[in-house]
């Protein structure tokens, strides 16, 4: 899975009137996230770490959004922040049926996460402790 830019600008805004001006999350924009969170399981395996995700289903404009959908990409980031860097370093959420839907600022700490993430994991990897020699290079 290829890795895309997140979106970490999602905001709430109105116009004058009342009119709302902010941004709508919609299938392209869980589909990302999910694709994201796929690539960062890959970049991982940099650390051989094999990571399992909870399922993640594929969501459509159709689809019907429930809990269990946005609880499958933050329980994603848990599985790799504990997996790679800490799970300390990130805040996630369980969310319930029938309470209020991720937020802007919601948006916004999923797509920060995965963007921490993609940044972190290489550095751990390039800092991994390495041997300075090559093993069976030299009879004993």
């Amino acid at each position: 899975m290829a890795w895309q830019t997140p979106k970490t600008d999602w905001k709430v805004t109105y116009d004058a009137n009342g009119n709302y001006l902010g941004d709508y999350f919609n299938a392209e924009d869980y589909q990302r996230i999910k694709g994201n969170l796929q690539a960062l399981r890959e970049l991982a395996s940099e650390l051989n770490v094999n990571v399992t995700l909870p399922v993640i289903p594929d969501i459509t404009a159709t689809s019907l959004f429930y809990e269990t959908v946005i609880n499958a990409l933050e329980r994603a980031i848990d599985a790799i922040a504990n997996a790679t860097v800490g799970r300390h370093w990130f805040e996630t959420k369980t969310w319930y049926g029938n309470n209020p839907a991720p937020l802007a600022e919601d948006l916004n700490r999923i797509e920060g996460a995965c963007l921490r993430l993609y940044k972190w994991i290489p550095i751990q990897a390039a800092a991994r402790k390495k041997l300075a020699f090559t093993l069976g290079g030299v009879q004993f």
